[in-house]
């Protein structure tokens, strides 16, 4: 295993050399952040692998895991502006904005281990409202219709659920 690290801290040290030397303004992720996002598994957060994290290698992996998207630097900047949050409060209004993004909510992604939810964790998701139950069960439903009725029904249920 120590060899399969520090290979990979020698490429993933190369790929930043190269970056950098090509004069791009693209940001890699720390090693740690890049690490996990090649063994995490898409569509769960295990909260647990995250503890060691700072701030923004907690923003970073969260995103991942719910969003299978690196949040933009406009995002990370934004949350690491919140400096009067404590580590506890940061990590759980990430969280919480996570799980209110449609998107994490209408492909049923899954919390696991969440500390920092007042919900009974057991459940595997954080606090979901009943729009999030919906979208989530809508979604899986919708995956079996024909596309022919699946784009109205979509439009149907977005309209009716945006309104409340």
């Amino acid at each position: 295993m120590t060899d399969i690290s520090q290979s990979f801290e020698r490429a993933y040290a190369l790929v930043k050399q190269n970056i950098e030397a090509s004069g791009s303004s693209v940001q890699l992720p720390g090693s740690r952040v890049v690490l996990y996002l090649n063994t995490c598994t898409p569509g769960i957060l295990d909260v647990q692998e995250l503890l060691d994290a700072d701030r923004t290698e907690f923003l970073q992996m969260a995103y991942y895991s719910l969003l299978e998207i690196l949040p933009e630097q406009e995002v990370i900047r934004r949350w690491q502006a919140k400096t009067e949050l404590s580590d506890w409060a940061y990590r759980k209004a990430v969280l919480d904005t996570l799980m209110q993004n449609p998107e994490v909510a209408a492909k049923g992604r899954v919390i696991r281990n969440n500390i920092y939810a007042e919900a009974d964790a057991a459940q595997g998701y954080a606090g979901r409202s009943l729009k999030q139950r919906l979208l989530s069960a809508g979604y899986q439903v919708s995956r079996r219709l024909p596309l022919c009725i699946k784009v109205p029904l979509k439009k149907l249920a977005m309209k009716l659920l945006m309104r409340g």
